[in-house]
C-alpha cells in the first residue's frame, strides 16, 4: 500500500492506532504482526467478509425497507420488498463469511435465510412460510415457465437442459461468491448510504460523523462490487478504494483543489462504471 492510499484509507483512532476504512480494523500500523493482520482482513473483504458496522448498516436498511413494503399492494411495491429481504439475506451471508463458512454452503445458507427471512416479515401465521425445500425458498416463479433466482436475480427456463443455461447460473453464484453483488442490491446499498448521507439525525456530532463515515464506506463499497462484476483485478482493491474515499471525501469538504485532484485519480476507474 503506498502513501497516498494510506492517507486515505486510515484513519487515526487512539493512542497511535489506525482505523482501515476498507476493512474496519483498528490496529498499529508500526507492528509487523498487525500488518500481516491487515493483509488478511483485506482477503476477508474480498470474499465477502465484510466489517460490522458495513453489514449492520446494510441489514437495518433491508430489514426497515422490507417491513415498510409489507402490507403495501402492487408489483412496485412487491419488488422492492424483495429486493429488501436479499439485502438482509446478503449481510448474513457476509457475517458467516467473516466467522469461515465454507463457499460451498452459500446455496443451502442462503434458502434457509431466505426463508427465514419470508416467516420473520409474513402479516400472520397463515401467510408464513412452510416449504421445507430450499429449491423453493430460492426461486421465484415469474409465469410462462420462467423463474428468478432469488440469489444471483437470474431469469431462466429451469426445465431446459442447455449446459450453457446451468453454467451461466452457475457462473453467476461465483461471481457473488467472488464480491461481484448483483445490480438491484448494489443499487439498493448505494441509495441508502446517499440517503444516510443526507439525514441529519438529532444526535451527538461524534455519532453523527460516525454514521456519515459508515454510509460513505457502504456507498463505496457497492461501487467496488460493480466493478468485480466487470473484472477488476483483485489487486486493485487499495487503489480503487483509496481513490473513491478521495472522490467523496473531496466533494463533502467543498475543496475545489481537493475535487479536480480526485477526479483525475478517478478517471483511472471510470472503465468499471
Amino acid at each position: 500500500m503506498n502513501n497516498m492510499n494510506e492517507d486515505i484509507t486510515l484513519l487515526p483512532y487512539h493512542c497511535g492506532s489506525v482505523e482501515c476504512r476498507i476493512c474496519g480494523l483498528k490496529f498499529l500500523p508500526e507492528l509487523e504482526e498487525d500488518q500481516e493482520l491487515h493483509q488478511h482482513e483485506h482477503l476477508r473483504f474480498l470474499r465477502g467478509g465484510l466489517p460490522y458496522e458495513l453489514r449492520e448498516f446494510i441489514k437495518r436498511a433491508g430489514w426497515e425497507a422490507a417491513h415498510c413494503e409489507d402490507g403495501v399492494q402492487g408489483d412496485d411495491a412487491r419488488r422492492a420488498q424483495e429486493i429488501a429481504k436479499r439485502v438482509v439475506a446478503y449481510s448474513y451471508w457476509t457475517r458467516d463469511v467473516s466467522y469461515g463458512i465454507p463457499e460451498s454452503e452459500f446455496e443451502p445458507f442462503m434458502a434457509e435465510t431466505f426463508a427465514f427471512i419470508d416467516e420473520s416479515i409474513a402479516e400472520d401465521e397463515d401467510h408464513a412460510h412452510q416449504n421445507n425445500d430450499n429449491n423453493d425458498n430460492i426461486i421465484l416463479q415469474k409465469g410462462a415457465g420462467i423463474v428468478e433466482c432469488r440469489i444471483c436475480g437470474l431469469t431462466f427456463f429451469p426445465h431446459l437442459k442447455e449446459d450453457t443455461e446451468r453454467h451461466e447460473h452457475e457462473h453467476e453464484h461465483r461471481r457473488i461468491l467472488c464480491g461481484g453483488w448483483p445490480y438491484d442490491i448494489r443499487e439498493f446499498i448505494k441509495r441508502a448510504g446517499y440517503e444516510a448521507l443526507r439525514h441529519k439525525p438529532e444526535i451527538e456530532p461524534e455519532s453523527e460523523n460516525r454514521q456519515h463515515e459508515i454510509a460513505k464506506r457502504a456507498i463505496i463499497f457497492a461501487r467496488w462490487a460493480r466493478a468485480v462484476s466487470k473484472g477488476i483485478p483483485e489487486n486493485d482493491l487499495e487503489a480503487y478504494m483509496a481513490a473513491h474515499f478521495a472522490a467523496m471525501d473531496a466533494r463533502e469538504s467543498g475543496d475545489r483543489y481537493q475535487i479536480e485532484k480526485a477526479n483525475q485519480a478517478m478517471s483511472r476507474w471510470r472503465r468499471y462504471g
